[in-house]
């Protein structure tokens, strides 16, 4: 989520489209831990999320050993 788009509305509408492609969503969510209600209305997100991942830094490390299947 970036904090000049804090709705989502544009991640929601691009992770609901590669879900739609089949395409592969990788989600770092560092916000939903400390924000319980954006947490219950992230939800969606992640449930088309094929891993969530709570910081940056994991996101990273996991994409240098990502290969697809």
């Amino acid at each position: 989520m970036d904090k000049r788009n804090p709705s989502g509305y544009g991640l929601a509408l691009e992770v609901g489209a590669a879900y739609a492609y089949d395409k592969i969503i990788i989600l770092v969510d560092e916000k939903s831990p400390a924000n319980k209600r954006f947490s219950k209305y992230y939800k969606i997100v992640h449930s088309c999320a094929h891993v969530v991942l709570p910081t940056l830094q994991d996101g990273i490390s996991y994409l240098r050993k990502f290969r697809p299947t």
